[in-house]
């Protein structure tokens, strides 16, 4: 007999795998990417994407993005800022100038 092998007590029964508590690496991943997709469509995580974008050149890309985030947060200083800066930088004057104006 070794003594490397686990000894099961008597009366308590091996634990099934398939009724295991624990989340699979499967599992884990798709909630991470729930979590991920969560995180994006929210106002700050939009504008986290939009400032990766703007610091990439892809301002009309930003704009996008700054768009969604100005709906899901009217008025936030921050996101309209951005907007206006991203606007401007992708040539889209009046656009911008409009953005600009809302923050006054």
């Amino acid at each position: 007999m070794t003594d490397d092998l686990p000894v099961p007590e008597p009366g308590i029964p091996d634990p099934d795998p398939a009724d295991s508590a624990a989340a699979t690496p499967s599992e884990l991943t798709e909630a991470t990417d729930a979590d991920e997709l969560a995180e994006r469509d929210t106002a700050y995580g939009l504008l986290q994407r939009a400032d990766a974008l703007m610091r990439s050149r892809h301002e009309a890309q930003a704009a996008l993005l700054l768009e969604r985030a100005a709906r899901l947060e009217p008025g936030r200083g921050s996101i309209v800022e951005a907007l206006a800066r991203a606007r401007f930088n992708a040539g889209q004057h009046e656009l911008a100038f409009a953005a600009f104006e809302e923050l006054l």
